[in-house]
């Protein structure tokens, strides 16, 4: 029976030494805050996060008023409008519509993407004759997941200067 009373004296100094512990890491922890508080007495402000908003991007008309490449490839053109194999070309003329750009040469093609106003691609095929007009198979020089087929109408040669 003596045995119980020395595990309940164990006990009590545990008890108590878990107490004088915490407090101990508590006065620690609230003197470390205090000694290494920012001092805002000396004139100094706190900053002030400041949240910019950036708008999103609009059409690439507004962005691209000039054409994107100083040089044109040589390409010997094979219609009337000068467009041939090689030859970089720009979208113009959509009202701000854009150009569909679609997955054959054809009205009745599935649209993959639109091209807008001064968007430029280069011609890699064509051109194929459907539904009244000329098509040519278009890729973005910066996108090659970018392309389809796209009617002349709305397409012009990209004709820059050479600058030294």
């Amino acid at each position: 029976m003596n045995k119980s009373r020395p595990a309940t004296k164990l006990n009590l100094w545990i008890a108590v030494g878990s107490v004088v512990t915490a407090l101990f890491l508590c006065l620690f922890i609230w003197l470390a805050f205090w000694i290494f508080k920012p001092s805002h007495a000396s004139g100094q402000t706190i900053p002030t996060a400041i949240l910019v908003m950036i708008p999103a991007p609009t059409s690439t008309s507004s962005v691209l008023s000039q054409p994107l490449f100083s040089q044109t490839k040589t390409a010997v053109p094979t219609d009337q409008s000068g467009i041939g194999l090689g030859v970089f070309v720009q979208i113009q003329g959509t009202g701000q519509d854009g150009l569909r750009i679609r997955s054959g040469p054809g009205t009745d093609k599935a649209t993959n993407f639109l091209g807008m106003d001064s968007e430029v691609f280069k011609v890699k095929d064509g051109p194929v004759q459907s539904d009244g007009f000329t098509w040519w198979f278009l890729v973005a020089p910066y996108d090659r997941n970018r392309n389809g087929w796209a009617a002349s109408n709305y397409l012009t040669i990209v004709s820059a200067t050479t600058t030294p």
